[in-house]
């Protein structure tokens, strides 16, 4: 997975230090499929990939999600937002988080498969957990 193997990673590193703050879940589904992993939680921290322009590889950024304000337009459940997502779940009366924090990490190569992360993202591994530890403990 290279680069987009980061959220993984930051899981693997998380493993054994959550000390009862948190459930600790992987996966590789998107869209309408995370609301399995979010129903009935109160708080989530969401860690990924991500690619845009201009993107600075292995830079973190935070961010809450809120929900989307209109119905989920997309060609599929696999390609509506997380926000999208948020809103179908509360939409279906499910009882989503009242709180959805992002940590994303900005990487390089977005489609090899197989093979080592570029430098810059292995190296936001630490980082980034040190970041969900920090989020985590604000929740309490």
């Amino acid at each position: 997975m290279a680069d987009d193997a980061v959220g993984i990673r930051v899981a693997e590193a998380l493993r054994g230090r959550l000390d009862g703050l948190a459930d600790l879940e992987t996966t590789s589904v998107v869209g309408l499929y995370l609301l399995d992993y979010l129903v009935d939680h109160d708080f989530a921290v969401i860690v990924d990939a991500f690619s845009s322009d201009g993107a600075v590889p292995g830079r973190i950024r935070v961010y809450d999600v809120e929900p989307a304000e209109k119905p989920p337009v997309g060609p599929s459940p696999h390609y509506i937002s997380l926000s999208d997502a948020l809103n179908v779940g509360r939409m279906m009366g499910l009882a989503m988080p009242s709180r959805v924090t992002v940590i994303g990490i900005e990487i390089a190569d977005a489609s090899t498969v197989g093979g080592n992360m570029t430098p810059e993202v292995a190296n936001a591994v630490g980082p980034a957990t040190e970041k969900v530890m920090e989020v985590l403990r604000c929740t309490r």
